[in-house]
């Protein structure tokens, strides 16, 4: 995970607008990483910069809150993905 929020910081410092791929990099490094504060942070940073994170961005929360035995956390962003408007999708549900 330590390398992609190196590259996504580089980014930043150069002056390129991250989007949504960006973002999705380093919440999935995160997350499979099990730092999900990271994963979470940058889900969050996305929102602060106006990329507005998409059912990936979710569905890869919720699958590393599943990940480590956490259902209440997948619960959580399993409701967090719907009170955004986003539809769970199958894998939503299957992580």
């Amino acid at each position: 995970a330590g390398e992609a929020v190196r590259r996504f910081e580089a980014m930043l410092a150069a002056d390129v607008t991250p989007d949504i791929v960006a973002f999705t990099a380093v919440i999935r490094s995160s997350a499979k990483s099990g730092d999900m504060t990271t994963a979470i942070a940058f889900l969050e940073r996305s929102i602060a910069l106006q990329v507005a994170p998409d059912e990936i961005c979710y569905n890869t929360i919720i699958d590393g809150h599943a990940r480590q035995g956490d259902r209440a956390g997948a619960s959580q962003w399993l409701a967090n993905m719907s009170n955004v408007g986003l539809t769970p999708t199958v894998s939503s549900y299957n992580a």
